[in-house]
């Protein structure tokens, strides 16, 4: 706290389907392009556990203030960010 080098926080998005990326090409058409945005689709047919690793392995160095924003509040994105 009080460090003038803290990051900024990250958007990351996840949810079920396209959503996520749908929801930030809509925000970029708006304001253009955004910074340290990720976003995590569960797709029909993939496992949740591959989901979860792929975040895993991408948000190993999101700040600690970073947002999270999902679709639905369930069993599969809360496991997610437990881990």
């Amino acid at each position: 706290m009080g460090n003038s080098n803290k990051r900024e926080p990250w958007i990351i998005l996840v949810s079920h389907g396209h959503m996520a990326k749908e929801v930030l090409a809509s925000a970029e058409m708006i304001m253009g392009k955004l910074k340290e945005v990720k976003t995590f689709s569960l797709i029909e047919g993939e496992s949740p556990e591959k989901l979860i690793h792929q975040m895993m392995a991408s948000l190993r160095d999101a700040p600690e203030n970073s947002i999270i924003l999902v679709d639905l509040l369930g069993e599969h994105h809360r496991m997610s960010f437990q881990r």
